[in-house]
């Protein structure tokens, strides 16, 4: 069967009369709300793109997408307080959705990371120098012996009572148990390179900051995303019978920035989002799960 590539509508594009017509022929509607993999369209096209603009599917779908400049490096938090997302999701004249897609954590992450090393272990997700007890040769240190563990049982509490208020927030109006379908975030080597419009680079000033050598960065990252994975995991078979289900684009074959990149290297535009060329494995990973789901 061949693919087709989704239309995605922004919510005032959806709500406008003109739009009737489109949306008619469409055989399946889709509600996002999420982090720069859903909105980073924004900015120049020739450069950026975003995993719903790259998504393609088995039948005509329409994606209305709350994610929106300027707020794609927010918490995940923000997906629960949002109220356009909420209005279209469980508001009196919410329409009847075929799913929900979901990208966030990935921005918690990051910011729990950015905690500085003088914050106590509980309020940060990395350990200090004196904590890794190395004597120098953090070389040879397994990559769990970087994560603050205290602080990492805080932000695993967090993300956990995030989903739980998703879930809720679903599950108010007509769209109740409607399926929703998450994301693992794919492994990235972090380089230093940001958007070019004074955002970023995220992940490698913290890296730098608690003296971890630039060598190790990528296990670190790799740590950390392996582990905001297996809580995503966790929480979803914590809650059977939910209709929650995962992408885990820990599994695409994208080829990793080279680790002096100074702009788009490999399948990353800069230090944390794909191009065009990674968007479309990472989309391709999504259409069986998307498919089967809704």
């Amino acid at each position: 069967m061949p693919l087709v590539p989704v239309s995605v509508f922004t919510p005032s594009e959806f709500n406008h009369a003109d739009a009737g017509d489109r949306i008619a022929l469409l055989e399946r509607k889709l509600l996002a709300q999420g982090d720069s993999w859903f909105s980073l369209a924004s900015l120049p096209p020739r450069r950026y793109s975003n995993l719903l603009h790259t998504l393609e599917l088995g039948r005509p779908t329409g994606v209305v997408n709350c994610a929106r400049p300027g707020v794609e490096l927010r918490r995940m938090t923000d997906t629960t307080r949002a109220a356009d997302f909420l209005s279209l999701l469980n508001g009196r004249a919410a329409p009847a959705w075929d799913g929900v897609l979901v990208s966030g954590g990935g921005n918690d992450l990051i910011e729990a990371a950015s905690s500085p090393p003088t914050a106590a272990a509980d309020q940060r997700l990395l350990r200090t120098p004196a904590e890794r007890a190395s004597g120098g040769a953090d070389a040879a240190l397994p990559s769990a012996d970087f994560v603050s563990e205290p602080g990492w049982a805080r932000f695993e509490a967090h993300l956990g009572a995030v989903i739980t208020d998703l879930v809720a927030a679903r599950d108010r109006g007509r769209n109740a148990g409607i399926p929703m379908v998450l994301h693992t975030y794919a492994y990235l080597q972090p380089t230093g390179v940001g958007t070019g419009f004074g955002l970023g680079p995220w992940l490698s000033p913290s890296l730098a900051a608690f003296g971890i050598a630039p060598t190790r960065w990528a296990d670190v990252a790799r740590e950390l995303i392996d582990r905001l994975a297996t809580l995503m995991q966790r929480e979803i078979a914590a809650r059977p019978g939910a209709g929650l289900h995962l992408v885990d684009s820990r599994a695409v074959p994208l080829e990793l920035a080279a680790p002096d990149a100074v702009g788009d290297s490999g399948d990353f535009i800069n230090e944390i989002h794909l191009n065009r060329s990674g968007l479309e494995k990472v989309a391709a990973a999504w259409q069986p799960v998307v498919d089967a789901a809704t």
